[in-house]
């Protein structure tokens, strides 16, 4: 039996994977015991605006989705967009709140960038 032509895009089928990947993560971090809120802290990061009307809307819409999982799994979540040039000092930043012992969780989000 011939198989049916796969009409999906790439874009759809990356975004797929990204969704399970990050399932799997949330997954892992909620058996990860018994972890305080102040144990667990996450910084997404969607850069989406590239100039010149180069948009990558997913960006923003992935990045809240998982906000939205972590936080339901107790982390404490900080939510960036379009850093690309403080994207070092956020950063930096971040690893200063991380706990000893806990769950720091960092997520970029966009096109490759370079810091």
């Amino acid at each position: 039996m011939k198989k049916a032509p796969d009409h999906r895009s790439a874009a759809t089928k990356s975004t797929r994977s990204m969704w399970k990947s990050a399932l799997a993560l949330c997954c892992l971090l909620l058996a990860a015991g018994p972890l305080h809120a102040q144990d667990r802290v996450a910084l997404l990061i969607a850069n989406s605006d590239y100039g010149e009307g180069q948009q990558l809307p997913e960006a923003k819409e992935n990045v809240e989705l998982l906000a939205q999982a972590l936080k339901q799994a107790g982390f404490s979540v900080t939510v960036k967009e379009n850093i690309e040039k403080d994207f070092r000092r956020e950063l930096e930043s971040f690893v200063s709140t991380c706990p000893n012992g806990g769950v720091s969780l960092v997520y970029f989000c966009g096109h490759g960038s370079r810091f």
